[in-house]
This record gives C-alpha cells, structure tokens and sequence, in this order.
C-alpha cells in the first residue's frame, strides 16, 4: 500500500470512529437525560400537530411560585419511566400561567390551581385531567387513565345518565371528580368552576349513598368512601359514623376515623352559617349545636372550635386558657402545633405563653423538623430572647428552605428575622 493510500486509510477510519464515538455519546447523553420532551409551541401548533399524528395532547399548566409544581418538574418529569411513556404517547405540553399560551389555556379551560393537568384531543377536547403533585407511579397511572377510553372522564362523563343506579360507576365518576379541580390558590381566580365541581361532586355522593342501606354503611368501601368524601355533618352516613364510631375504629384505623369526626364537625361551621357572614354569635350558636351530639367523639372539635373562635374574636385570655388547659391533649400534629405558636408568638407577649410556644415547637422540630417548624420556632425565641438558639434554629430553617429549592423571596422571612435576632443583646 503506497504512503498515500495509507494516510487517506487512517483519515477515513478516524473519521468512522469519530463519528461513532460521537453518536454514542449523544445516545449516552439523551438516556442520561431522559424526560418529557415538552413541544416549544403555541396552542394551535400542539393541536394541529396532535391531529397529524393522531395522538392525545398532554398539557401542563404551572405557575413559577408553585411549589408543588417545582417538585414535578424536578422529580417526575424527567423520571425515565414517566418519559417513556408520556414521549410516545402524547404531544406534551408544558405552559406558563401568566404567558400568553397558559393565560390561553387557563381561560379557556378554567384553570385555578396548580399544577394542572390536561388531556385532549386534535380538536382541544378535554378527554382527561387532574390536579396536584403525584409521585412517578401515580403520575404513569394518570395517562394510562386518561389513554383509556373506559376509564377517562370524558366516558364518565357520557355514561353517566346510564349508569345512575350503579354504584361502582358513580365511586369511580366521584374519584376522578375530586382530581379535576381545587380551590383557588388566590382571590384573582374565579370560584365558578370548583362550585360547580363541588355540586357535582355533591350529587353523585348523595345518589351513591342513596344505593346503600344502613346495614352497608360499615363496609370497608362504603368507610372509604365517607373518610373521602363525606362533609355534611347533617347527613345519613356522617350521623351513623357517629353513632357507631366504635364499631368503625375496631374495623379501621381509631386515628383515622378521630380525624374524619373532628375534620367534618369543624368545617360544619360553615354549612351551619349558610350564607351569612360569620360572626361570633354564630360561631356560639354552632358550637352549641355540635354539644348536643352529647358524644365524646366530639371533643376534639369543640375544642379547636372554641379556639378558633377566640382567636377570630380577639380573645386571648380566652384562646391561652384553652391551650394550657386542653392543648396536650387537642393539639396532636407538628403542623397544629406550627399554627397554634405562631399565633401566640404574633398575639400574645405573656411570658407563660411564649414559654408554652417554645414548649410545642421543640416537640415539633424534634419529631418532623422542617422549613416552616424551624421558622415558627426560632420566631418563637427570638420573641423569647433567645439569641443563640434563635440565631441557629433560623440557620436551620434557612437551611432546610434552601435544600428545597426556594428562591430567595420565599424565604426573605428567614433572612430578615436573622438581621432582627442580631440586634438581640447578647445573652
């Protein structure tokens, strides 16, 4: 082989090699990075795109200061499995709020929360939608829900007049419901869409439960299907849930059921009120109303009932003397435990109170440590004078708002009590 045949030989083998080495590291790359591949497009270009290939539009309308949307966007979207379903089977979508396609969709499919999810076809009809943070697995299930023609909304939706008698069929048309829309983040959103949501939602409870007798009501299907959705505390389960709360905790979880009784007698209130503004007398009349049940399933209620309304009403004499007298035992949860020493801490200046604060938050912070429990205690100290343990539970807290991935405007609270624990005189 002469010289130059010889050197034109190599450049052609390193040039093959080259270009191999390159397309691997590309495939290499795009598994490494291996997510839902969101279209960079307009509304109509989706549409028009979904109806040449004759696949389903997957849309997800964010807002930036979501949380909750942070934590898909980083978790589940560029999970593989996610991708490698959501890629081949729909045109994807990924929308703004407040851009000029997400202010689109939004309008267009009243949207009032996120995240949101929406499922449609070429011609923008919704076929499928949901709400909220998910995890992968719960997530890959929504669009197989939403790729099958028998289990979508959009079949619920059309079956429906058919299928009024059959149980089975309105649990799951309620299940599906409950996912598609929430209440408004913000007062800017309109309650329209979630009143009618929840009057629908209503309906089909009643005609559920409307199939069930009395003797049925304990089943494991018909428990989970008032711990779900059953709020009416005047209505037929709610009252034989009452009744018989020892029978359902012998059959289920005694903490679940505790917590259906209180969450329904507290948010009663409401119902009990109707349309009127609220205002102590009325608060007085319905916590009346709830004694009358004469049961102890009833205690927790009352007693966060009567704390709301001394905290509604001002009266913090009132509110303490419930909380030193009732707290131990009402106040279970790190987040009631939050909520309870913040208002202390923004109300009260008695120094047995701030004490009993800093009490709740140590328990908290010891059991579920977190951003927001470490903020709550270290205001809580800071209140107390504590510099050095202020200064390194807010540490804490900023540190723990930072792991997350919060911008520096959601944790400013953070950084502004350091600047105020520094001023503190020193201990």
């Amino acid at each position: 082989m002469s010289k130059k045949r010889f050197v034109l030989y190599i450049m052609i083998i390193s040039s093959y090699c080259a270009a191999q080495t390159k397309e691997l590291s590309s495939s290499y790359m795009a598994v490494k990075k291996e997510e839902i591949h969101f279209e960079n497009l307009s509304f109509d270009e989706i549409k028009a795109k979904a109806k040449k290939e004759n696949k389903l539009i997957f849309i997800n309308v964010y807002s930036v200061s979501c949380m909750p949307c942070k934590k898909m966007e980083k978790e589940v979207f560029t999970d593989p499995g996610v991708a490698n379903y959501y890629n081949p089977n729909f045109i994807n979508a990924s929308y703004d709020y407040n851009g000029t396609q997400g202010s689109l969709v939004s309008e267009a499919y009243q949207i009032n929360c996120f995240p949101n999810y929406l499922f449609m076809d070429g011609d923008g009809k919704i076929v499928h939608r949901s709400t909220g943070a998910m995890s992968q697995e719960e997530f890959l299930k929504l669009a197989a829900t939403a790729s099958n023609p028998k289990q979508r909304l959009l079949y619920y939706e059309e079956e429906y007049s058919k299928n009024k008698s059959n149980p089975e069929f309105l649990i799951n048309y309620l299940r599906i419901l409950d996912r598609v829309n929430c209440m408004p983040i913000t007062l800017n959103f309109s309650l329209g869409s979630e009143l009618e949501s929840i009057a629908k939602r209503d309906t089909l409870l009643k005609e559920y439960f409307a199939l069930q007798t009395e003797e049925m009501l304990s089943s494991r299907a018909n428990w989970t299907a008032i711990r779900d959705f059953t709020h009416d505390y005047r209505s037929r389960e709610f009252s034989y849930l009452l009744k018989n709360a020892a029978v359902f905790k012998k059959l289920y979880s005694e903490d679940s059921v505790n917590s259906k009784i209180k969450d329904v007698l507290i948010s009663g209130g409401n119902l009990f009120g109707g349309n009127k503004p609220s205002s102590e007398v009325n608060e007085i009349a319905y916590i009346n109303e709830i004694k009358k049940l004469n049961t102890q399933e009833a205690e927790p209620a009352l007693f966060w009932l009567n704390l709301n309304s001394a905290e509604a009403n001002l009266k913090w004499l009132d509110y303490m003397r419930l909380v030193m007298e009732s707290g131990d035992k009402y106040i279970l949860s790190s987040e009631e435990n939050e909520r309870v020493a913040k208002v202390i801490y923004e109300n009260i200046e008695d120094m047995t109170a701030l004490q009993k604060a800093e009490q709740m938050m140590k328990a908290s912070a010891d059991k579920e440590p977190s951003w927001l429990v470490y903020e709550t205690y270290a205001n809580v100290l800071y209140k107390l004078n504590k510099k050095k343990e202020a200064k390194s539970i807010a540490l804490k807290a900023l540190d723990a708002a930072k792991r997350i991935g919060a911008k520096p405007k959601n944790y400013a609270g953070i950084t502004y009590l350091l600047e105020k624990i520094e001023k503190l005189p020193a201990q």
